[in-house]
């Protein structure tokens, strides 16, 4: 499962960051799979992260602090912090982080109507990670 994160995180990195819109972004899900997201991406690319979202009102507010996080020679690197924001506070692009399992639950339905009011397009200003 690990493998497979880092090479869709790294694919994301060759695919979507490389486009000027996505300078900065934020990931939408505050949960597991954002977060392990954010963490196998690399450090240039984490820090172009500014906030996870999620619509979960005790999640929202809070800060995330991941003080977990090592570097390639294994050395623990300086821990990183993001704020949680509302999903309709995002501002800037968003790679969704919600398992699809559970897009029920204000999933992809609240997904596509927040984007559609955010103007983000599906294959250029949002994609789906997982």
């Amino acid at each position: 499962q690990r493998g497979s994160l880092q090479a869709r995180a790294a694919a994301f990195e060759r695919r979507v960051l490389s486009d000027p819109r996505w300078a900065t972004f934020t990931v939408w899900g505050a949960g597991r799979d954002g977060k392990a997201f954010v963490a196998a991406l690399s450090a240039a690319a984490r820090s172009r992260v500014v906030a996870l979202a999620d619509i979960n009102p005790r999640k929202v507010g809070e800060l995330y602090t991941n003080h977990r996080l090592r570097g390639s020679d294994g050395a623990l690197l300086p821990p990183f912090t993001l704020p949680v924001v509302h999903t309709r506070d995002i501002r800037g692009p968003v790679a969704v982080c919600v398992s699809l399992r559970r897009a029920e639950e204000g999933g992809e339905g609240e997904i596509q109507r927040v984007a559609r009011g955010l103007g983000l397009v599906e294959g250029e200003t949002l994609w789906y990670i997982f």
